[in-house]
Order: C-alpha cells, then structure tokens, then sequence
C-alpha cells in the first residue's frame, strides 16, 4: 500500500520544510536556502541532516519549527509536524508485506513489530523482494499511519536459517505483547487496540450465543451424525502433497485448524477461503492488512452452510501464507458413516511432507530440494542448516491425527 498522492505531496512538503529549518539551524549542509533545495541534495547530504536532527534534541528543534512557521503552515499541517516528536529511528528488519503496510520489526529487545506504510514507491521496489532485510531509517506518524522519511539505509545482508527462525521468533512475540503497531505513539497503538478488543469481545460473545443455539439444533438433527470427508491437495507442487481427513460440522476456523495440523504447517502467516468466488476469513486476524476487502466471518460460518446436503463434490480453495501463496483445493468427497467409538477429527491417507514455513513457494520449494538432494550445490549447507534434516516423501496418518487433535498451541 503507499500514500494517496496528495498526502505523499503533503509529506515531502512539510518534511522537507523542518528539514532545511533543522539545516539551517545546525549549520550542516551550507547553500540549502528553501525546502526544494532540500529536497535536491544527494541522499547522503539528506542523511546527514537526519543524523544532526536525531543527535541534537530533536524534539526541541520541532517545537522551534512549530513556534517559528517558518515555512507558514496551516494548524493541521503544523500539527502533523508536531506529531513527528514520538518518531522512532533506529535499525529495523524489513520482515514481512501484508496488504495494507510492510511489518518493521524492531532491531531492539523486547521486539516492536511496526505497520508500516510506503511512500510513492512500494519497498520491493527499493530493496528488492527477498525478505527480512536490515534497514536503517526513521519512522513517522502521518494520518493515523505510519510511514518513513524517505531514507531507507540497505545493509545488504543475507541471512541464515538460524537469523531468519530468530525473526520468526522475535515476530511472534511482539504480536503476542501488543500486536502490529499502526500508529504512533505505541500508547495511542495500545488505546486503539483495547477499543478494538472489547469490541471484538461482544462481537464473540453474540457468536458464542448463536452458535451454541444453532449446535442445540444440530444436535436434533440427522446432520449431527454426519461426517464430513475431505481430500486436501498442495497446488502446482509436483509429485502431490495431499491428505484426506474427516471431521464433523464445525466452522471454517476449524476447519483451517485441521488443515494446518493435518498438512503440517505451523499456522504462521494469515490465510484465507474461499468459496463459490466470496472470500472467508477471520475478521479478527485480518485485520491487519486486509480489512478493506469483503469477508464472510469464518468464525461464525459451518460446513453445513455450504457443503451440499445431498453430498455430491465440490471443491473450494484454502490459500495460506499470503507472501509464499500455498493454494491448497479442498475437494468434499462425501459424507461418511459415523462410526460407533470413533474420535473425530482424523487423518486417514496422505502422501507426503509438507513444505517447511518460509521456503519461498512453489518455487522456492523446487530449489530447496534440490540443493539439499545434492551435495555441490551452493546452497546445499545453507538450506541444511536453515531447515535441519528433511525428507520430502515422509508421511504418516496416524501422526497426523495426533497433531489434529492436540491442535494448534496457542489458538483460540
């Protein structure tokens, strides 16, 4: 996502604007006379000025700018400039995209995990597609966002397994403490974040209600003894990866718990359904990044609501991991006898391992096997040591069975 045009053009003016005021005063690039000419320096004379502005109390040379006008601002673009005291400059890991920002992850411990939006150009466009990347740069709230300055410092690194599960780690726990922070300062982030929640806490507490009057339903009905059997297929992955379970009526959010376990994934990244052309998502999880599209809840829609009574196919997609784009077809084989003792969910046939997290899809995947099936390639120690041993034709029901009934730590 970038800013609207007019708000990059805002940007660039009022950062420009405190940015030849915070020269002038510090005396550090000489014959920068207006903003534009600001503007024209080379990014390391930009740099500079930056640094200058970081290491002499920049919060007093912002208050000096807004008393001053000298750049004759209105109130609300003065006020915006004001709102830059609580910027955050430091080293950051360029770690993960969603739809409406890129996720900053904080170099410093405990990790912060920051939304943020781009400019004119999308980060892939400056630093490439390959992440995380270690950036330097300043972050900045604008408009109930936060962007950056302008300046992005590229170190240029690659990084190993062991870094890349630190991050993965470290990402974790940053959501875990306070989620993604979208607006700053974190404070007001946490104040948004506890309206949301209580809100979301009635939402849940209305679907609790509903869905346990409808389970009553259920219960009185033929359905209620109906097994659902699916077969789970990994798309454009060959030989197939694939898995045919069987559970009974329960929500998509269960659904995709079951297909996480069963396949093998650890539940990393946000996912998706969908179903005859409508998406279905958890409203809770998308949020970040992907409220402005239409979802149906998946936490308050059941198997029953879709799956054709009459029990003829039908297929549906599951998409998981929006960067990596694992496409799996869910395909409905049928409705199956309960049977007398039986615990559901199960795994009953599978072929396969799953793919390990962060592999870089399809074809990432492809190169993975074949640098670790051969000992000369350049990236047959890496890959190793990023994954650890792995056989790729390695499978077992009965292990998958086991993983969908523990379910995954820490959901719900």
């Amino acid at each position: 996502m970038l800013l609207s045009w007019e708000d990059a053009e805002l940007f660039f003016r009022l950062h420009r604007s405190l940015m030849c005021f915070v020269n002038e005063r510090l005396g550090v690039i000489p014959g920068v006379s207006d903003p534009e000419a600001f503007g024209a320096l080379a990014p390391e004379d930009r740099l500079a000025v930056r640094e200058a502005f970081l290491t002499n109390e920049p919060i007093e040379l912002i208050e000096a700018f807004v008393e001053k006008n000298p750049a004759k601002l209105t109130e609300d673009e003065l006020a915006i400039v004001a709102s830059w005291r609580h910027h955050v400059a430091g080293t950051f890991y360029i770690f993960r995209q969603l739809k409406n920002y890129m996720v900053f992850l904080s170099s410093a411990d405990p990790p912060v995990a920051y939304g943020v939006v781009a400019l004119t150009e999308p980060f892939e466009d400056l630093i490439g597609a390959a992440l995380p990347r270690m950036v330097e740069t300043m972050l900045l709230p604008f408009k109930d966002k936060i962007i950056y300055d302008g300046l992005l410092s590229d170190f240029n690194l690659s990084f190993g397994g062991g870094i890349k599960r630190m991050l993965n780690d470290s990402y974790r726990r940053a959501k875990e403490r306070q989620g993604i922070v979208t607006v700053l300062p974190i404070e007001a982030n946490e104040a948004r974040s506890t309206q949301s929640a209580k809100a979301k806490k009635t939402t849940k507490a209305k679907k609790k209600r509903r869905t346990t009057a409808r389970d009553d339903q259920l219960d009185t009905d033929a359905r209620s003894d109906r097994v659902y059997q699916f077969r789970i297929t990994l798309q454009r992955v060959e030989p197939k990866i694939w898995r045919r379970i069987q559970v009974r009526d329960c929500t998509l959010d269960e659904l995709h718990e079951c297909i996480q376990t069963a396949m093998g994934w650890t539940n990393s990244h946000l996912h998706q359904f969908e179903i005859n052309g409508q998406r279905c998502g958890d409203p809770e999880l998308l949020e970040h990044g992907l409220d402005d599209f239409d979802y149906i809840d998946s936490t308050d829609t059941r198997l029953s609501d879709f799956v054709p009574y009459n029990g003829s196919r039908f297929s549906f997609l599951y998409e998981y991991d929006f960067g990596d784009c694992w496409e799996h077809e869910v395909l409905f084989e049928g409705y199956v006898p309960r049977e007398k003792g039986q615990r559901y969910p199960r795994c009953v046939d599978g072929e396969r391992a799953c793919p390990p997290e962060d592999v870089g899809g399809v074809w990432g995947y492809a190169e993975y096997l074949e640098a670790i099936a051969d000992p000369s390639h350049e990236r047959h120690e890496e890959f190793l040591e990023w994954s650890g041993p792995f056989d790729p034709e390695a499978f077992d029901p009965k292990e998958a069975t086991r993983a969908m009934r523990r379910g995954l730590p820490s959901w719900r």
